[in-house]
């Protein structure tokens, strides 16, 4: 009896506990959705030297701005740098200009946080070209010096090209240039050049795609910016838009992203223009220093314990925190289909190790190698039962085969340019070999109808648990509110003392129910 009590006021005390610390959040701060949803934002920061001149010089650059699909936040604005800083904006954008004084050596530090959108546009199938277009929208259909949309050649390829409907033939353009070699080299390169050459980096292909929507009747522009992602670089980007029904549609051939810009495309000018300009022979260097961060409205607001420091201040990578706070989740989502539901898996814990695994690769492609690593191991496991293996040395023979398929695999990805094929390599090997391991294990024990039974429920319960570890919504409520640990800890308790039968087991014992 005292047992039982005890057992009851700890549930009572946690429950109680879980909801007076969450009603007092609530009742002391405004919480909304959008607020404990985690931002992923980037820390940019723009360094920029120039050594001594012994006339005055100046530089000229473009800086992002707000627009529908990415959001700045300035930590300096340029304007309080120095009074011989100033910002104006021409044909291209919002341009920063330094001016540097005669025998001067400058260091200049511009900081802003940027939030991007990931946009996706859809072009209908049967959509028609348009041939009505604003005056400032026509300037697009011109040739350019970079831009060669009237050559012979670029317009008798354009031709060649161009499709009834506007889908096909924008779709016809990009995957003739997407088709062309890709090249590293910084050298600037014209459309023309690009065609003649064919191979050209991103500045050569979106002028070359450019340029055969131009002599098409497609309006269309290049636009320069930056990709983010967490390191330092030198190097710009150039992409191009498509003017239809009143909006300009992205188009980055280079990356494959047709009607699509990601989130991490930060945008800095629109038109075929020089990212920097500067004085000539000026001693001039710049550098973007990027770093990937998540954010919430909650970091500096929430009361009590606020587990958003663990990324504002320690800087635990997201996918650590991910894991450590999201697991007991994915635990208590393993014991309800284990006990309630009646589901069998491999192991305790080994499906949200696959559903952690699934995370960071496409999911299809993840549970397709899965699924070819474990068709190996079946096939390979009989023959090593047979030779009577000592149980470590055949598991070290199982790492080793899953190893070499995972590495044919990312070959047979990269000679055949399957897209994101190469990141199966991602895929962690233990967890791999362990689940193909027990499979081929249980399929020596037992009938194979068993074995394939049993596989299919650990992946139904991997996929569970994936969408708990891809979930930014559940990871924010976490870290806004860490008190539900005490309400999952409330939930294994009760299930702890679960003897119900499983609903599985319904079935089975109809006619005795």
């Amino acid at each position: 009896m005292l047992f039982r009590n005890s057992y009851l006021l700890v549930l009572i005390i946690l429950c109680l506990m879980a909801f007076g610390i969450s009603l007092n959040k609530y009742i002391h701060q405004s919480v909304t959705f959008q607020d404990i949803v985690p931002k992923e934002i980037y820390a940019v920061h723009l360094d920029i030297d120039a050594a001594k001149t012994k006339a005055p010089a100046y530089i000229k650059t473009y800086i992002p701005e707000n627009s529908a699909r990415q959001q700045i936040h300035f930590i300096e604005h340029a304007s309080e740098q120095s009074s011989l800083d100033r910002l104006t904006r021409d044909a291209f954008g919002q341009a920063l200009n330094i001016h540097i004084p005669p025998n001067s050596y400058i260091q200049k530090r511009f900081s802003f946080e940027f939030e991007g959108k990931d946009l996706r546009y859809n072009v209908a199938k049967n959509s028609d070209f348009e041939s009505q277009y604003p005056d400032s929208i026509r300037w697009f259909l011109n040739s350019e010096p970079l831009i060669q949309a009237s050559h012979h050649s670029i317009d008798s390829l354009a031709k060649q090209l161009k499709q009834p409907r506007l889908l096909s033939t924008l779709q016809a353009n990009f995957d003739y240039v997407r088709g062309l070699e890709n090249s590293n080299t910084r050298v600037l390169t014209d459309a023309l050049s690009t065609l003649e050459l064919q191979r050209a980096s991103c500045n050569g292909k979106s002028r070359l795609f450019t340029a055969l929507c131009r002599a098409q009747g497609i309006p269309s522009r290049v636009v320069g910016g930056i990709i983010l992602e967490n390191t330092s670089k030198r190097t710009s980007h150039l992409w191009s838009e498509i003017y239809y029904a009143g909006q300009w549609i992205p188009f980055d051939v280079l990356n494959k992203h047709f009607a699509r810009l990601p989130a991490y495309y930060m945008q800095l000018y629109t038109g075929d223009v020089f990212l920097f300009r500067y004085s000539k022979g000026l001693d001039f260097d710049y550098q973007y220093s990027i770093e990937k961060k998540y954010v919430s409205d909650q970091t500096e607001a929430a009361a009590g314990i606020n587990l958003w420091l663990l990324l504002q201040r320690f800087h635990i990578s997201f996918n650590l925190l991910r894991t450590f706070l999201l697991l007991p989740l994915a635990a208590l989502m393993i014991a309800i289909f284990r006990n309630v539901i009646g589901l069998k898996t491999y192991g305790i814990l080994l499906p949200a190790l696959i559903g952690l695994a699934l995370v960071n690769v496409d999911l299809v492609l993840g549970i397709t190698t899965f699924a070819i690593v474990i068709v190996v191991v079946s096939l390979l496991h009989p023959l090593l039962e047979k030779w009577s293996l000592l149980h470590i040395p055949k598991v070290s023979i199982i790492l080793t085969c899953v190893i070499i398929t995972l590495l044919v695999l990312s070959q047979l990805s990269a000679a055949f340019s399957w897209s994101a094929g190469e990141m199966v390599i991602l895929l962690p090997i233990v967890i791999i070999s362990i689940t193909a391991e027990r499979f081929a294990k249980t399929l020596s024990e037992e009938q194979f109808s068993a074995a394939l039974k049993m596989l299919l429920h650990t992946f139904i319960v991997a996929l569970c648990c994936y969408l708990i570890f891809k979930s930014k919504v559940l990871l924010g409520i976490f870290l806004s509110f860490p008190e539900q640990y005490l309400t999952i800890l409330c939930l294994l308790l009760l299930l702890g003392r679960w003897i119900g039968m499983r609903l599985s087991e319904y079935r089975r014992f109809s006619p005795v129910v």
